[in-house]
């Protein structure tokens, strides 16, 4: 039976807050702009690098392109300094392997990016495809990219899952006839969007696949 996982990557298999705040506030301060608090640079996450880094100078006159160059250049050097797999990652991937689920991350995040990332953490071997928010020409919820994944993996709707932890993620799933996961340990929220399978940790989403992975067409 094919069967496949795709998953949002910051706030679902890592937790990147630090790491992006740092790059946020350093391009503001590079343009003599104080920094912004931390709950207000995570609200600002969520449809790609571009709209953080126009959310997060929105208001003043700093010239974007010349921000996107201080913030990309910063956060690839720093892209991992404190960015980490959230507790129990390791087991789920191994686990989600065992069971011959093809894994795939769909982010907003671009794909350098988030390839860095997973390369620095080590979980790139996991992965079929590790796709951004530049890879197929549209970000999340649009499910374009969600399409070419499925296919390009060969699995059909029925028997695939995605793991996410905002609206956006519960979004793209919906427009593409999937099952939704929904992780409240993350960054975002559920918003109007309804999930399928709510986890407050990863290891839930593996423990119920395992558990009722006939209902879940995990055969």
């Amino acid at each position: 039976m094919v069967k496949a996982v795709v998953f949002d990557l910051d706030g679902t298999l890592v937790d990147s807050r630090e790491d992006l705040i740092a790059a946020v506030n350093f391009t503001r301060q590079s343009f003599y702009f104080p920094p912004l608090p931390n709950n207000i640079v995570m609200s600002f996450i969520g449809d790609g690098n571009k709209k953080l880094v126009e959310r997060s100078i929105d208001g003043s006159e700093i010239d974007f392109e010349k921000a996107f160059k201080v913030f990309t250049e910063y956060y690839m050097a720093h892209i991992a300094d404190n960015t980490t797999l959230y507790s129990g990652v390791l087991e789920v991937l191994e686990g989600l392997t065992r069971l011959q689920a093809k894994l795939a991350i769909l982010s907003n995040k671009n794909e350098l990016f988030s390839k860095t990332i997973c390369d620095r953490l080590g979980i790139t071997k996991y992965f079929s495809i590790i796709a951004g928010g530049d890879t197929y020409g549209s970000l999340k919820p649009d499910p374009k990219g969600l399409f070419r994944i499925l296919k390009t993996l060969g699995c059909k709707k029925e028997y695939s899952w995605f793991v996410g932890d905002s609206h956006i993620d519960l979004q793209v799933a919906r427009l593409g006839g999937i099952k939704k996961c929904f992780c409240s340990y993350g960054y975002g929220r559920k918003e109007n969007e309804k999930a399928d399978l709510e986890i407050a940790s990863i290891q839930e989403f593996l423990q119920n696949i395992e558990k009722f992975r006939k209902n879940y067409h995990f055969i």
